[in-house]
């Protein structure tokens, strides 16, 4: 597994400048996007990981847990649509 941290800022100069945290963690079987304070229900508090992408089924699919409180993603999303061919 490949981890990789990065701060995010906020590109609106007129709001607050704190950046957030958010690491990056990369295997064979997807990669997970996990922003500092953020998280999933099924994960310890500071390790979960809201922002999943994978290839299932052959497709390139990005699952979301919008609501912390819901064990199955709320959104899982086909990018099949943004393929260049």
């Amino acid at each position: 597994m490949r981890t990789m941290k990065i701060q995010l800022r906020d590109i609106d100069l007129n709001r607050d400048q704190t950046p957030l945290d958010v690491v990056i963690r990369a295997d064979s079987e997807g990669i997970a996007i996990c922003p500092k304070g953020y998280g999933d229900a099924c994960s310890c508090k500071g390790g979960g990981m809201p922002v999943f992408l994978q290839l299932y089924d052959g497709q390139l699919m990005l699952s979301v847990w919008s609501d912390i409180n819901k064990e199955d993603p709320t959104h899982d999303i086909s990018l099949e649509g943004a393929k260049e061919s």
